[in-house]
């Protein structure tokens, strides 16, 4: 497949291609496509490019490092990256730095497996931004989360993708618009900062296979007792006190409000008021 950028990228969120496994307390497992974040760039300029050797337990590791040119692209700061040296990808990019040539590239931002500091297993259904410490703009993440839960890596060079690339660069021209991770591809319905597959790919999120469904609930606990055939549940009463939102096999809140982690669309119209006091 070759890589073709739009004109002037903007960063979305994609998701991981291979579903990774959550162990429930019963033994059951849930698996998901954890939430990517993913920049385009056609025409950067390669600002910098090293290469250095650090001592392993399994011999000496040389890797490389690039730094593409922020001013080139129109954005405040530049961007580093590392690759694999010796990789076609490090050459091309070597090569573009030396002779001062622009690059087309795809970066990808993903989460680690443990947390660098605590040693923590990181959720697949964590939302990347949330990895990445976002608040309010998601092109402005916090260096130490970022640093603390994903790595980031150049997944496409001048219309060939690496092999670091995690996603699936087919529904990268369905998710461009995806820019807060509520968007999931045709075949899957969302489940926090993952994807889930959904019963009926012309449903989308609507619908939720029984399975993965019993799954879920066993995994994270509910106390729901609506059935995966009539998953819509009854509007429970108004309630004066602040509440978080539920499961997203939930369509309410207990305080009134709509639950929009939920698998369904919100309703039609004004939302009721609740009562504060």
């Amino acid at each position: 497949m070759v890589y073709e950028p739009p004109a002037k990228g903007r960063p979305f969120i994609a998701y991981e291609k291979k579903a990774r496994a959550a162990a429930g307390p019963d033994g059951q497992t849930v698996r998901a496509g954890p939430s990517v974040y993913i920049r385009e760039h056609a025409d950067v300029n390669v600002a910098a490019y090293k290469e250095k050797t650090k001592a392993t337990d399994d011999g000496p590791l040389k890797t490389g490092q690039i730094t593409f040119d922020a001013e080139s692209v129109g954005v405040k700061h530049d961007s580093h990256r590392p690759v694999q040296t010796g990789s076609k990808a490090a050459k091309l990019l070597a090569g573009a730095f030396k002779n001062d040539l622009p690059v087309t590239v795809a970066m990808e931002t993903t989460r680690h497996y443990k947390e660098n500091n605590s040693g923590e297993l990181i959720s697949p259904h964590t939302p990347i931004h949330k990895l990445r410490g976002i608040v309010g703009d998601p092109t402005k993440a916090a260096s130490e989360d970022t640093n603390r839960n994903c790595r980031n890596h150049v997944v496409a060079v001048n219309g060939e993708f690496t092999d670091e690339l995690a996603s699936d660069p087919g529904e990268w021209e369905s998710l461009r618009d995806n820019r807060d991770g509520s968007l999931a591809p045709d075949t899957h319905a969302m489940f926090g900062g993952a994807i889930i597959p959904a019963a009926n790919p012309s449903s989308g999120s609507l619908n939720v296979s029984p399975q993965t469904r019993d799954e879920l609930k066993k995994f994270f606990g509910s106390s729901t007792n609506a059935s995966a055939a009539h998953p819509r549940s009854t509007r429970p009463a108004q309630r004066a006190a602040h509440a978080a939102e539920t499961q997203p096999w939930e369509d309410w809140n207990s305080d009134c409000r709509f639950n929009h982690g939920s698998f369904r669309p919100p309703p039609a119209g004004r939302p009721p008021r609740r009562q504060t006091g």
